[in-house]
């Protein structure tokens, strides 16, 4: 039991971080991994801390930062991507998470070639 337990995880993060650009549901994740919803709930809580939904919020979120910081792609570009309805929508949630607007974490994160 303990060695499926750990290989489900990693599993169902690969999923999200494959997935995040795709509406992706916790019910999806469960499915991918062969478990109930509770079950994968709870070891997410268990393993993280953290539900499985802020697990797919947080990895999208790093996906758009590193999207921001790589790429010159739009901030509308971006939003689409990541299934932000709108650039407004992905600004309001950059800024709840991350403390300041797209934007300005481009300018102080992006790699100059």
């Amino acid at each position: 039991m303990g060695r499926a337990r750990a290989l489900r995880r990693p599993a169902a993060i690969r999923f999200i971080t494959e997935s995040c650009h795709t509406p992706i549901k916790v019910t999806d994740v469960a499915e991918r991994v062969g478990v109930s919803v509770r079950t994968l709930q709870n070891r997410f809580a268990e393993v993280l801390g953290r539900t499985v939904a802020d697990e797919i919020a947080r990895i999208r979120m790093e996906m758009v930062k590193h999207e921001l910081t790589m790429g010159e792609a739009s901030l509308e570009q971006i939003a689409r991507k990541f299934t932000f309805k709108t650039s407004t929508e992905l600004c309001r949630a950059f800024g709840r998470v991350v403390g300041q607007t797209p934007g300005e974490y481009r300018r102080q994160r992006s790699i100059h070639v």
